[in-house]
């Protein structure tokens, strides 16, 4: 054993004071520090004030700067007697449009709140944003009367982003006289004969980086996979046992379309006669959006034999015949 002796110790505390005029944002009912919103979807912005004071406040001023290049200026509301000053993007809130913050007793609160929707982001969108976010900056302005009777002016800081998902999407299509697989049999499809068709899928993105993305669907049980595969080397694979078909696509960079085919045939039954049969069940598509770190996806419907994206395909072509 060794015995030490403490010459010498200090304890130094600390002591964690509210601010006067306390601020607090939440971004669609979300209080955290970065937010994600889904395209297509309103952004609503609340912004929640304390006096935290043992004396009232007055004049109290509300100031929120937004930042980022994907705001539509247009559909920008403030809530509560605010008035929005798009030359510099700036939403204010005082005692002409708020008398609630004329003066403001100890401990009382409230809440001051704007909306707006971004820019078009989508993969139809006009021009690509990369990594889109608005960053708000809130400053909060007050005045008190101190212990010395002199009018002090207080100040109190506050910062929130959100950030935009990705568009991703999947196209999903039907072939029998175009692709790149030369398709025989039947057309119509008849029963008991056998007739190969092309599934060809695209998967496409906006505005962020999308990593591990991913393509299912399923074949009915009267479909057979044929084991060819378009481009050589996308990932596309099939799980006899579970009839399902995997396509391993990973990264998908903003504004890129990845494209892959394969082919598959069809035998009808009599039992399918007049009908125009599913050739795949639904099409998932899913990924992670590298920017908001959030899942993405989109879901397309089913495929059947009535295949109009094909352009030289006649609506006699799609039910079964005897």
């Amino acid at each position: 054993r060794h015995i030490r002796v403490v010459y010498n110790a200090t304890t130094e505390s600390s002591v964690i004071i509210k601010p006067v005029l306390g601020i607090d944002l939440a971004v669609n009912n979300n209080r955290s520090q970065d937010n994600v919103a889904s395209l297509g979807k309103g952004v609503k912005v609340e912004i929640f004030w304390k006096n935290n004071n043992p004396v009232k406040v007055t004049d109290a001023v509300i100031e929120v700067k937004l930042k980022g290049g994907v705001l539509d200026k247009y559909s920008l509301y403030a809530s509560g007697g605010g008035f929005y000053r798009s030359i510099d993007n700036t939403i204010a809130w005082d005692k002409t449009g708020s008398r609630e913050l004329a003066s403001i007793d100890p401990g009382a609160q409230g809440i001051v709140s704007f909306s707006f929707s971004p820019v078009a982001l989508g993969i139809d969108a006009a021009r690509l944003v990369k990594n889109p976010q608005i960053i708000f900056e809130v400053r909060a302005h007050a005045r008190r009367i101190s212990e010395t009777s002199d009018i002090e002016d207080i100040t109190t800081f506050a910062t929130r982003s959100v950030k935009f998902e990705t568009d991703l999407r999947m196209f999903a299509r039907a072939l029998y006289f175009t692709g790149p697989f030369h398709n025989t049999g039947p057309i119509p499809p008849q029963a008991d004969r056998e007739t190969a068709y092309t599934i060809s899928l695209s998967a496409r993105n906006s505005s962020n980086n999308v990593s591990n993305a991913l393509a299912k669907t399923t074949l009915p049980i009267y479909m057979k996979w044929l084991g060819k595969v378009y481009p050589d080397g996308e990932g596309i694979t099939y799980n006899e046992n579970s009839r399902e078909v995997t396509w391993n696509i990973g990264r998908i960079s903003s504004g890129v379309t990845r494209d892959a085919s394969f082919q598959v045939s069809l035998l009808p039954s009599i039992s399918q006669i007049n009908s125009a049969p599913f050739l795949t069940g639904d099409i998932s598509l899913s990924g992670t959006d590298d920017f908001t770190k959030t899942e993405v996806s989109d879901k397309k419907a089913a495929l059947t034999t009535y295949i109009s994206s094909d352009p030289q395909f006649s609506p006699n072509d799609a039910n079964v015949v005897n």
